[in-house]
């Protein structure tokens, strides 16, 4: 937690990344359960800034709730530009910062299509926000 503790700054990110069972959980449960107790962790031991990059409602309604236990901590929620912008726009009105993460580069058609070869729905994700 030192980097915590010395006012680092921490990006937690729920990613939808397959990656082999020996270096990550495979299940959406464990995934969901270590993200809830890292955000634990961040919001009591954080002396700077941090942030969660998530568009999942559950963990997202989490770390609102932790934010009232935790109050005067300076985060912000994370998310990519196009998807959930609806989600995006609703907790900016309820005084949350929200940053947009932007794919860029001469590899973003590699990006994108690993991103949706690893989950095809998000596929159906950037359809729904380009309408």
């Amino acid at each position: 937690m030192h980097i915590l503790e010395s006012g680092g700054i921490v990006r937690l990110v729920k990613g939808a990344y397959r990656e082999d069972a020996s270096i990550a959980y495979r299940s959406k449960r464990h995934v969901n359960a270590s993200f809830r107790r890292l955000m634990r962790i961040l919001f009591k031991h954080s002396r700077g800034m941090f942030a969660i990059a998530t568009h999942d409602n559950a963990l997202i309604e989490e770390a609102i709730a932790l934010s009232k236990e935790h109050q005067g901590k300076e985060f912000e929620f994370q998310m990519l530009k196009g998807i959930r912008d609806d989600l995006k726009h609703m907790l900016v009105r309820q005084g949350f910062k929200v940053a947009e993460y932007i794919p860029y580069g001469i590899n973003i058609s590699g990006y994108v299509y690993r991103r949706i070869r690893e989950r095809p729905s998000n596929l159906l994700l950037l359809a729904r926000s380009l309408l």
